[in-house]
């Protein structure tokens, strides 16, 4: 397979997905260890700020909020920011992906014009 200059984004998607749904089937769990999940979180979020625009910073600064909260005190009813900051963040991404998408077809379409 090869990789255009976007393929990051593909990495970062799955590497959420995966994330999501493994720390919505863990909250049946009661060894469930919320801080772990929070420092996954951060280290996506890290990852993220990388390579995508200005709102991956604002979720990086969320992510390492709720990891150090879950440092002091535990998660606690921080679970629910948790989810909350992992859903912003998916559709956060999902939207610069399509605006990616439609401004990477838009120029083809000019070069093949």
């Amino acid at each position: 397979m090869s990789y255009d200059r976007n393929s990051f984004y593909l990495d970062l998607e799955q590497g959420l997905y995966v994330l999501r749904t493994h720390f919505e089937m863990s909250q049946q769990d009661p060894d469930n260890e919320p801080g772990e999940w929070a420092k996954f979180f951060l280290k996506w979020a890290e990852n993220a700020s990388k390579y995508c625009g200005p709102w991956s910073r604002e979720v990086l600064g969320r992510a390492r909020t709720l990891a150090a909260k879950s440092e002091r005190s535990g998660m606690g009813n921080s679970l629910t920011e948790l989810d909350e900051a992992m859903s912003e963040a998916d559709r956060r991404l999902a939207g610069e992906i399509m605006a990616t998408l439609r401004t990477n077809h838009a120029s083809l379409r000019s070069e093949n014009a």
